[in-house]
Parts: C-alpha cells; sequence; structure tokens
C-alpha cells in the first residue's frame, strides 16, 4: 500500500483511517506538501500532483495532522 500525503489530503481520508490499516501492507509512505485548497479540475488535480509537491511546511496541508 502507498500513502501519498497530497491523495490523502485531496479525499476523505483521515489519520484514523490509516491507523486503523493494517502497517504490514503499508510499504511506502509519499511525504510532502502542497499548495492549500482542493483543485477543481483534473488538469489542476494532476498538475498539483505533478508539479507542486513542497517540503513538508512549506504548503497548506495538515502534514501533522494538528489542524
Amino acid at each position: 500500500m502507498l500513502i501519498d500525503v497530497i491523495h490523502v489530503a485531496r479525499s476523505k481520508t483521515t489519520l484514523a483511517d490509516i491507523r486503523a490499516s493494517d502497517p504490514v501492507r503499508m510499504s511506502y509512505f509519499q511525504i510532502c506538501d502542497a499548495p492549500p485548497g482542493i483543485p477543481t479540475s483534473r488538469e489542476d488535480l494532476l498538475f498539483t500532483a505533478r508539479q507542486e509537491r513542497l517540503l513538508p511546511g512549506e504548503g497548506g496541508v495538515d502534514v501533522a495532522g494538528d489542524r
């Protein structure tokens, strides 16, 4: 299972959902940040996922899960 912060932030997935998953299945984490908000078009979603990944703390995603 791949867990990607951008995709988690853009979906209804919660940290509780991730915690409930079997850790053995989690083989890869994509830790990054992105600009705030959820793009509304497919093109913008793809652009963000491919071109706007930022270092954790530099964008608007609640990477730490405390907001």
